[in-house]
């Protein structure tokens, strides 16, 4: 005899597989009205994945596709331990190259989903990244230095260092290291942990490194004539004491083996 699941077997209503179940299985879809339980992979061919109790051709975007049971998985709502979905996978939290979109509890790959922004900085997508932030090209991510290593750590020259190098400051605020001609064109120049707008007498301005240096410190070498040099030159005679050659004639003196 043939028998209604439904009717003849109201502790199992549901048909499934030529059986009557009390429930049908979690990868079948469930037709209330029929009680019939539909394997959407071998009945339904052309919409072959379960998802929210329907056939469909394929998984919606913010759901991990089992190809294995054929059902499209909410991580969120299926899988509340590991609620994101990133790379078709339920994890606990996104990895830190992967914007974190806690609307529909996706991870987003910048690089792959907006080649337009493809950089992550501050859990957003971006062209490029800001000022004194490091940029990493493996994994297109732009980073704080501060903010990813620690307190006593300084953006410098795209890099990330504790001590900032010779003749550059601390930014306490915006965390970086800065020269004079970084925040002043009218003092430009470095000396003695100062900016200045020119190098006092006997110091030579180094152009390339806006600073001002001190031969006799520096090289152990002679000031003239706004260069340092090894011994003055004819015609000039050092200082006693500070290593700087001059002019004997701008002093209404002649020179005579090395001195005026």
């Amino acid at each position: 005899d043939c028998i209604n699941c439904q009717k003849d077997l109201p502790n199992t209503p549901f048909y499934q597989n030529n059986e009557c179940v009390s429930k049908c299985d979690n990868n079948y879809k469930i037709d209330e009205n029929e009680k019939i339980c539909i394997n959407c992979s071998k009945d339904q061919i052309s919409t072959p994945y379960l998802q929210n109790n329907e056939c469909v051709s394929k998984c919606d975007e913010y759901y991990k596709f089992d190809e294995t049971t054929k059902i499209c998985i909410n991580c969120h709502k299926d899988k509340p331990q590991t609620p994101y979905l990133q790379n078709n996978d339920c994890v606990v939290k996104c990895d830190n190259n992967y914007k974190i979109d806690d609307t529909n509890k996706i991870c987003i790959n910048c690089q792959k989903n907006f080649p337009k922004t493809p950089y992550l900085q501050d859990n957003q997508c971006v062209s490029k990244c800001s000022d004194y932030y490091v940029k990493n090209e493996t994994s297109f991510r732009c980073f704080n230095c501060s903010k990813e290593l620690g307190k006593e750590y300084y953006f410098f020259n795209g890099t990330c260092v504790k001590e900032c190098p010779n003749y550059y400051f601390k930014d306490e605020i915006k965390k970086r290291c800065y020269s004079c001609k970084d925040i002043n064109i009218k003092q430009s120049y470095y000396e003695e942990g100062k900016c200045v707008a020119n190098c006092s007498k006997y110091l030579v301005i180094d152009e390339k490194n806006f600073i001002c240096l001190n031969c006799s410190k520096t090289n152990n070498e002679y000031y003239q004539d706004n260069k340092c040099v090894k011994e003055c030159s004819p015609g000039y005679s050092s200082i006693s004491g500070i290593k700087a050659c001059y002019k004997c004639i701008d002093y209404g003196k002649y020179e005579y083996k090395g001195d005026c």
